[in-house]
């Protein structure tokens, strides 16, 4: 960010109290915000989120940090799909403010991609894709805290 009459600087890194209070806040938001798309969601919506997540599954070859970092870019835009799906533009704007996927591209932007968020993702869309709202809760709930707990061995 750039600071008047000083120049740029970087965004101090995460520390772990934000960390947890970054997840308690997505954990009271996000699950219910899902639910409640899984009864508003439409055929646009449900393609916007498959190309979200098919861009994610793409294993490009080169640079790691480079393919985590586009990633976590397709990983924003789905969750932020969702949240748009769901209707509250106060929530979606709340958690973009907060800049989650960026902080979590900086703790673990040299991890591979693993295999279970996508899975957790496909979930997600499955459950959108029945309209189940409960069903889509859970999915989202458990996908935000698997993802909190591959990412707290960052702060040890």
């Amino acid at each position: 960010m750039k600071t008047h009459l000083v120049g740029y600087s970087a965004a101090p890194q995460i520390t772990r109290r934000r960390f947890d209070e970054l997840y308690e806040l997505r954990l009271l938001l996000e699950p219910d915000a899902t639910r409640r798309a899984a009864g508003r969601i439409d055929a646009d919506g449900l393609a916007a989120l498959r190309d979200a997540a098919g861009v994610m599954m793409q294993r490009t070859t080169g640079d790691e940090r480079a393919r985590y970092s586009s990633f976590a870019r397709q990983d924003a835009i789905f969750h932020d799909d969702i949240l748009a799906i769901a209707g509250n533009e106060l929530i979606r704007e709340t958690l973009a403010h907060q800049h989650t996927h960026f902080h979590i591209f900086r703790l673990m932007f040299h991890a591979r991609v693993t295999e279970e968020a996508l899975d957790e993702h496909d979930a997600i869309l499955n459950a959108l894709s029945a309209g189940d709202g409960e069903a889509a809760e859970m999915a989202m709930r458990r996908h935000i805290e698997r993802s909190r707990d591959r990412l707290l061995p960052a702060f040890d």
